[in-house]
């Protein structure tokens, strides 16, 4: 684990897993499967924001294996010093926006940063510290 949760920056090449999440509060459970890193017996890096969920991308959280797939939450370890943001595309803005930013967005990978779209139009950004992102 690192020393300094703020300046994390995603290690792509790491082999993840994909899993669900359970915990005894809802805001903390995924909805959907998320991809995680193991990096210590215990404790889970989380590879994307789970949607419907107070869980994101770059937290290093505390959770016990409950099953295949499956993981308990006991608690967040670490979070990164990200700028997170949620913004509502309309359905026409969803299926152009990757085209008209695709190498906006590939900086804000590069940069340690994640973009993801979700439900046909709920754009979530998590941007380093630092990072001048420029969207059409």
């Amino acid at each position: 684990m690192k020393n300094d949760e703020t300046s994390w920056k995603p290690e792509w090449s790491c082999p993840r897993e994909t899993v669900a999440i359970q915990a005894d509060d809802e805001n903390y459970e995924t909805f959907d499967d998320v991809e995680v890193f193991e990096e210590e017996e215990g404790l889970f890096r989380l590879y994307e924001t789970p949607f419907l969920s107070e869980l994101r991308f770059g937290d290093l959280i505390r959770a016990e294996r409950i099953g295949n797939d499956q993981l308990r939450f006991i608690k967040i370890v670490g979070r990164p010093n990200f700028d997170f943001k949620k913004i509502l595309l309309s359905a026409s803005d969803a299926l152009t926006f990757k085209k008209k930013n695709e190498s906006s967005l590939n900086k804000l990978m590069d940069a340690g940063g994640l973009w993801q779209l979700d439900a046909s139009g709920v754009l979530t950004l998590t941007v380093p510290p630092g990072f001048d992102l420029e969207l059409i």
